[in-house]
């Protein structure tokens, strides 16, 4: 493998990192700031969607995204009253679900 190959796969590897790490902290964010916004939901998602094109994520992947957000949603129920995060991680569970069973019907048909 040539060195420029090396060097690509290690950016690729980086920008990856680069793209989670923001898709998480834009969603622990948009989970517990006081705007109402379901600008940053279309766009986490997207920036989700790309990051699934860009470097082949499976269905699995997305299905392990929704158990965490499950997690985080029976914490939340515990720890926190307040009915503002509890609704937007539910928003969120929503929402990676339906991208999880998309992503695996397009899996499946492909």
């Amino acid at each position: 493998m040539s060195t420029r190959k090396m060097f690509s796969l290690k950016i690729l590897r980086r920008f990856r990192f680069v793209l989670i790490i923001i898709f998480l902290i834009g969603v622990i964010i948009d989970i517990f700031s006081n705007a109402n916004s379901d600008m940053s939901l279309l766009l986490l998602c997207a920036l989700w969607i790309l990051t699934i094109k860009l470097f082949n994520f499976k269905s699995a992947t997305t299905f392990k995204i929704t158990f965490v957000f499950l997690v985080a949603l029976f914490f939340l129920f515990l720890i926190n009253p307040d009915q503002k995060p509890i609704e937007r991680v539910a928003t969120w569970i929503f929402l990676f679900l339906f991208l999880g069973i998309f992503q695996q019907y397009k899996e499946i048909t492909s």
